[in-house]
């Protein structure tokens, strides 16, 4: 069994997208378990306690917002970061609010999952600017300041 203090566990609807997920951070030297349920992944969350969490937003047994809520309950230093196609700085700002950690517009590019997942954890990765990714800012008005930035 993995070591859970570094472990990276995925949530996702779409098997395709899990698979590509598992297989980018896999090789990326993160170890990986998913699900594509996300009440399973509860479940497994509260007894492993991982360093990290991506879950997609619009899953079918539950929204992100409750999502966000029960682990936090479950597993409170596990980071949380989620996933949407309508990723936007309000979703951002909600995330945040929630507890959670980060949001990652889709789809994604590989090395910027990896970019956001080491930056959760602290550790340092190369960026290529080549591989752009959507990131929000909200600036203190509250504006949007959104930006093709890497994330």
């Amino acid at each position: 069994m993995a070591d859970e203090r570094n472990l990276i566990y995925l949530v996702h609807r779409d098997s395709d997208v899990l698979l590509s997920l598992y297989d980018v951070l896999s090789a990326a030297g993160f170890q990986v378990a998913a699900s594509s349920n996300a009440l399973d992944a509860l479940g497994y969350i509260a007894r492993t306690k991982p360093r990290a969490a991506l879950c997609h937003w619009e899953m079918q047994e539950l929204e992100g917002a409750e999502f966000i809520d029960r682990v936090r309950n479950a597993s409170p230093a596990t980071r949380i970061i989620m996933s949407s196609r309508h990723a936007d700085a309000s979703m951002y700002e909600d995330v945040l609010r929630r507890g959670g950690d980060d949001v990652l517009r889709e789809p994604f590019y590989p090395l910027a999952v990896v970019h956001v997942v080491s930056r959760m954890l602290g550790f340092s990765v190369p960026y290529a600017a080549s591989e752009k990714a959507e990131s929000y800012s909200v600036d203190s008005n509250g504006d949007e300041a959104g930006e093709g930035r890497g994330a």
